[in-house]
């Protein structure tokens, strides 16, 4: 971790309840601005690189990411949630705990939702072949198969 001294006593708390969970975080502060502000995501992948886990770059114009333990679109939810003006700290603590939360498995709802579909299709189609073998099972015979003709009554 890289802070400011007053700072790094409310960062090691997300840091080590990030360990208690099993995830890797690793927090940056830098006070020199930087444009374009992906700057910030380029320090953080650089680094996340060597180190694994989560990396979070706080600058003053800016915030970059990179993680391996959670979802682009996870951090991405995480950081567009988090309340501006407040501190650094209180910045990465709603970052890690929204990237934390339980979230919905899209991968699995999809296939879910394939299966679904594609089993309604089957017994749809199913159940319109049905009415017709139906019906020309329940026909009355040919007035020709009946055996008499109607010019010899």
């Amino acid at each position: 971790m890289s802070a400011p001294a007053d700072q790094v006593p409310e960062l090691t708390k997300v840091v080590k309840d990030a360990e208690a969970d099993g995830h890797d975080l690793y927090l940056v502060v830098i006070d020199e601005s930087f444009s374009p502000f992906t700057v910030y995501r380029d320090i953080a992948h650089e680094i996340q690189t060597s180190t694994g886990g989560t990396v979070l770059v706080f600058g003053p114009t800016g915030l970059g990411t990179s993680s391996t333990d959670f979802s682009r679109v996870q951090i991405e939810d995480a950081t567009s949630e988090m309340h501006k003006g407040v501190s650094i700290p209180q910045q990465a603590r709603e970052i890690y705990d929204k990237a934390t939360q339980p979230n919905v498995d899209w991968t699995l709802t999809t296939i879910v939702l394939i299966v679904v579909v594609v089993i309604g299709a089957v017994v749809a189609r199913m159940l319109a072949r049905r009415p017709k073998a139906a019906a020309s099972d329940d026909a009355p015979p040919d007035a020709g198969d009946a055996g008499s003709s109607p010019d010899e009554v």
